[in-house]
């Protein structure tokens, strides 16, 4: 990226940028202002070995482009985003042909959470034209967990100030459990 003083612009154009700048996530800022250039193929390059979930405070803007072939099975939160806080804000992204997103299993909070671009959206978050076509599970063998949240785009609206707007969610949301998470 750019240094423009105390903030980062991040121009993507395909999966392994993509990689790279989520591996940096300790250098995110609340002022990043990250935008895909191109329709970005994840086949091949990004998988749940290497991708993780990070909290997210900057703006993502997708700029009308598809991300596809993005597969991420993990522990607890499973999406491309696990929390969107502060003044955070992605708009115009489409998780397409391919995605798919299941959480295995609550982490060590006791949750299963599984949503594409973010499971917990908080404080001032906010997101606008967020199209899904991705495969959500949530797979939960274990005892009982503290609360489960499964949904196509975010699974998790905490907060009064968040928003949403113009998103929508056409791929399957499956939650599957044990008896023993009901009890």
């Amino acid at each position: 990226g750019a240094n423009l003083g105390s903030f980062f612009t991040y121009e993507i154009q395909n999966a392994q940028e993509l990689l790279a700048w989520n591996k940096a996530n300790a250098k995110w800022t609340a002022w990043d202002v990250v935008t895909l250039t191109a329709d970005i193929d994840c086949a091949d390059v990004i998988n749940s070995e290497n991708w993780e979930p990070h909290a997210f405070t900057g703006t993502f803007d997708g700029n009308n482009k598809t991300i596809n072939n993005l597969v991420i099975e993990k522990e607890g939160p499973a999406g491309f985003f696990a929390q969107m806080s502060g003044n955070a804000f992605a708009k115009n992204l489409t998780f397409g042909e391919g995605c798919s997103f299941t959480s295995v299993g609550a982490n060590a909070g006791g949750r299963v959470y599984a949503a594409s671009l973010v499971c917990e959206l908080k404080g001032n978050a906010g997101m606008d034209n967020i199209t899904n076509y991705a495969t959500i599970v949530g797979n939960h063998s274990g005892t009982k967990s503290k609360g489960n949240y499964i949904a196509g785009i975010c699974c998790s609206l905490g907060g009064d100030k968040a928003t949403v707007s113009n998103c929508k969610n056409y791929g399957s949301v499956t939650f599957s459990a044990t008896p023993a998470v009901w009890t």
